[in-house]
C-alpha cells in the first residue's frame, strides 16, 4: 500500500486497501478488512475520504514511522514466524528481542525543539501493531503529525508500556508524551533501527519526517475505525 500511494500524487485516483499483509492495520482501520469477495459485495456502502500522506526522508507513509525498539523489531524478524504464525511471530520475535535491546539514546527534534528519548513513534495514521490506538489526537485527516516520546529505559518498563499501549492506558504513563507537529527529525546511533510503515528504513540519520503536502482518496466503510473518536 506505502508503494501504492507513491504513484498515486494527483491521478484522481481511489485507493481501496485489501488485507493481504500481516496485520493488515491500514484494511482493518479503514473497515475494508475479510475476504476480498465480501470486501468488494460492500463497494456500493462505502464512502470517499481522504487521508494524509506522511513523507519520511523522501518516501511516502500512511501509518508511522518510528526508532526504537519496535523498529528493532521488525528489523529482526523473521519471515518464518511472521509468514506461518502471522501477529503471534511478530509478537514471540519481540520477546527474543527485549531482553538484548540496549535502549540507546535517540535525539528528536519536534518543530525545532529537541527530545531525548529511548523510542518515538510518529503517526499520521491512530492504529499501531494490529489495532492498538495511539490516542484520541491522532486523526489521518487533520493535516497533522503526532509524536509519541516514549523514554522508559529499562526491560520492565518497556514490556509495562506494550502491556498499557493494548489496554489503551499508555497515555497516562509518566514515561509517555504526545505531540502534535508539521516536522519531525529523529538523530540515533547509525545501527539504531528505523522502520516506515513496517519496513525496515535504511536512510542515514538523521531522518526528516513531515507531511508530503497532498492526501490520498480511499474508499472505506461509513463507519471506519480510523475515522471515529475513541473514548478516553
Amino acid at each position: 500500500i506505502r508503494e501504492a500511494i507513491g504513484g498515486m500524487k494527483g491521478s484522481g485516483a481511489l485507493l481501496l486497501p485489501l488485507a493481504g499483509g500481516t496485520a493488515n492495520v491500514i484494511a482493518r482501520g479503514l473497515g475494508t478488512g475479510g475476504p476480498h469477495l465480501d470486501v468488494l459485495a460492500r463497494l456500493p456502502g462505502m464512502v470517499t475520504r481522504a487521508l494524509d500522506v506522511g513523507q519520511c526522508a523522501g518516501a511516502p507513509f500512511l501509518m508511522q514511522a518510528s526508532a526504537g525498539f519496535d523498529a528493532l523489531v521488525m528489523r529482526e524478524l523473521n519471515p518464518f514466524l511472521k509468514r506461518h504464525l502471522g501477529v503471534a511471530g511478530v509478537g514471540l520475535s519481540g520477546i527474543a528481542c527485549l531482553f538484548r535491546y540496549g535502549f540507546p539514546t535517540i535525539q528528536v527534534t519536534v518543530d525545532g525543539l529537541r527530545h531525548d528519548c529511548k523510542g518515538v513513534i510518529v503517526a499520521s495514521f491512530p492504529f499501531y501493531a494490529g489495532l492498538y490506538h495511539l490516542g484520541p489526537m491522532v486523526r489521518p485527516d487533520d493535516g497533522k503529525l503526532d509524536v509519541l516520546l516514549y523514554t522508559g529505559a529499562a526491560h520492565m518498563a518497556a514490556a509495562g508500556f506494550s502491556m498499557a499501549l493494548g489496554l489503551g492506558r499508555h497515555l497516562r504513563r509518566p514515561d509517555v508524551k504526545m505531540i502534535q507537529a508539521a516536522t519531525v527529525s529523529i538523530d540515533a546511533p547509525e545501527d539504531a533501527a528505523v522502520q516506515v510503515d513496517g519496513d525496515v528504513f535504511a536512510d542515514r540519520k538523521p531522518i526528516r519526517i513531515g507531511l508530503a503536502g497532498w492526501q490520498v482518496r480511499v474508499m472505506c466503510a461509513q463507519d471506519a475505525p480510523a475515522f471515529a473518536v475513541p473514548s478516553t
